[in-house]
């Protein structure tokens, strides 16, 4: 038995420390095929694999569906880790892990990609419909994703429900921690993200006198025109936020431990991975009122995420929570105070 992972199109962010927590807990003696992303870097993992580059081109993963579907064998475990069903039915028993929510919540046939040249989601989001029977199963990790994939997908989709994150953030002792930020928004700069409406709540907070701080962990590269923009408003308004391009996964556990709480204003998420590990942390939450955010976290303050107004009045009713928390001493304290009394 050979186990196929395929998983080309995952290289960054939490697709890919998810696919590196499956890749390490491997059986020693299984035979492992690695169909990855060129651009994919490797953890050291405790399977035998085969690593298979496949680059991030239309050519490139044509040929790779070709040649996976003619060398699997019925009695193989066919993974497939990058949300698209085989383009051809193979003889092993493949099953999707689905972690884009955007091929499921808007129209199959969607215009505004067109217009907005978002290419490559118009032509995933055709690919998944038209072959998402070559699937013989499906792994999602939220209750609500399962619902916007059995609509899609109909009542005869088999849909296994199975949350899983990697254990990488491990709340510090209290007296280890030194907070310099009063928020955290660890994501990439894609639209849904909603970076415009968070930096427009930020503005709304300066103008009433307030100015907590904000940490942001967007490429600058990859993102020049929204960093940016968070660059010149920062300046007119004075805004207390800090972005840290290129963040490594093993930076992630000091910069949460760093932070009050965790902002997450996403319009949608699969899965929502921050929110986990926010809350491993021991981080408070403030987040969008949405469905992907209840099925995995309690969120102490929640808005609508579409309104920036809705977001800056959260984060004030946090600030007003935080400030009325009463402090905690420690024995010492105690002891302390009585000698000097």
């Amino acid at each position: 038995m050979i186990f196929n992972v395929v998983a080309y199109n995952v290289h960054s962010g939490g697709g890919s420390v998810l696919l590196d927590e499956i890749l390490s807990h491997l059986p020693y003696n299984m035979i492992v095929n690695l169909w990855a992303d060129a651009r994919y870097a490797m953890s050291e993992n405790a399977a035998k694999i085969n690593v298979y580059r496949v680059r991030p081109t239309v050519i490139s993963r044509l040929i790779a569906e070709w040649t996976i579907s003619r060398t699997v064998k019925p009695q193989d475990i066919h993974f497939i880790f990058g949300n698209l069903p085989p383009l051809f039915k193979s003889k092993a028993h493949s099953v999707v892990f689905l972690q884009n929510r955007l091929l499921l919540d808007t129209p199959v046939v969607d215009l505004s990609l067109i217009i907005k040249r978002n290419f490559r989601l118009f032509f995933e989001k055709i690919w998944f419909r038209v072959w998402q029977r070559n699937a013989a199963a499906y792994l999602v990790q939220t209750e609500s994703m399962a619902r916007s994939l059995q609509h899609a997908a109909g009542s005869n989709a088999r849909i296994y429900i199975m949350p899983f994150m990697s254990n990488r953030i491990k709340q510090k002792n209290v007296a280890d921690i030194v907070k310099v930020y009063d928020y955290i928004y660890p994501a990439s700069g894609e639209p849904h993200k909603n970076h415009i409406n968070l930096l427009l709540a930020w503005i709304e907070l300066s103008k009433n006198g307030l100015r907590p701080s904000l940490l942001l962990t967007l490429d600058r590269d990859k993102y020049p025109d929204i960093v940016r923009r968070f660059d010149l408003e920062s300046s007119a308004y004075e805004l207390n936020i800090k972005i840290i391009s290129c963040v490594g996964f093993n930076d992630m556990e000091n910069l949460y431990n760093s932070s009050k709480a965790l902002i997450y204003p996403s319009l949608t998420e699969s899965f929502g991975l921050p929110l986990l590990e926010a809350n491993d942390a021991g981080l408070d939450i403030i987040a969008s009122e949405l469905d992907y955010v209840r099925d995995v976290s309690v969120p102490v303050q929640t808005f609508d995420p579409t309104s920036s107004l809705s977001i800056a009045r959260a984060v004030e009713r946090h600030l007003l929570e935080t400030t009325k928390i009463q402090k905690i001493y420690q024995a010492s304290d105690i002891v302390s105070f009585l000698m000097s009394s």
